[in-house]
């Protein structure tokens, strides 16, 4: 079942109410506020929405769905490209506050073109635990690139802030509703790695992905979702600094 989104083709303002609470509940303060309501503008194609129901009207990743159990879904998602950042020795949840306001900088013109670019789903997270009970873990949070940067973003101002390529990849794909934390994502990730094994399903056991979709005020019809990825899938993630310093 292939999933080809539509760009964000959702009225304005319905978007923009999402996005500034979004804004709120990360401690971005009025600033940043006024920033998502210039950055997220209505799509004017008119295109039919074929996005997925949780993309909720914004623009994501295509992806296939290629099985579809009870206890997970497999999906196989094609090259992609990103804006990343990596926070270690922090709380998961600490950790995507401090990752969203760098990349949302980025969006929002902190770039070398100066250039405004929209705001897409899901905000994707890698997760490496530490090796040992006192060691750090390493998040890196990603935004999917609208299809217009696919292959030409500009290169983020942030040092700490990088334009990524994500290699065609399989993945175990576990959803649930409410909201992402820590807790949530560690107990779903659980369980997903032994439905996994289980099933002997060959998967990578050292890392992880979590998958948000809304904003925190989002009330209903809220979805979340940690992956697995399936071994023998591409590599994780290549840095393309060639096409991030604007394709010379």
């Amino acid at each position: 079942k292939p999933v080809t989104p539509a760009p964000a083709s959702m009225v304005h303002q319905k978007t923009v109410l999402v996005l500034v609470a979004l804004a709120c509940a990360l401690g971005g303060g009025v600033n940043a506020v006024a920033d998502f309501n210039r950055n997220i503008n209505a799509n004017s194609d008119g295109g039919d929405m074929a996005s997925p129901w949780f993309y909720h009207g914004l623009e994501g990743p295509n992806f296939t769905t290629v099985s579809d159990a009870a206890k997970y879904s497999i999906r196989s998602y094609p090259k992609s490209f990103w804006t990343a950042t990596t926070v270690t020795g922090k709380s998961m949840d600490d950790a995507g506050s401090e990752a969203f306001m760098r990349l949302f900088r980025y969006i929002s013109g902190n770039n070398e073109s100066k250039q405004k670019i929209e705001m897409t789903v899901p905000v994707l997270a890698s997760v490496i635990p530490g090796q040992g009970p006192f060691c750090e873990e390493n998040f890196t949070y990603h935004f999917y690139l609208p299809a217009e940067f696919q292959t030409n973003p500009p290169k983020p101002d942030d040092p700490r802030v990088t334009n990524v390529v994500l290699d065609a990849m399989d993945v175990a794909v576990v959803s649930f509703p409410g909201w992402m934390n820590e807790k949530e994502a560690i107990s779903h990730g659980r369980d997903l790695f032994e439905d996994l094994k289980e099933d002997n399903v060959a998967f990578n056991p050292d890392m992880f992905y979590t998958a948000g979709y809304d904003s925190p005020f989002r009330l209903t019809d809220r979805h979340n979702e940690v992956w697995a990825k399936i071994q023998g899938s591409a590599s994780d993630a290549t840095t393309f600094q060639i096409l991030s310093d604007g394709g010379d």
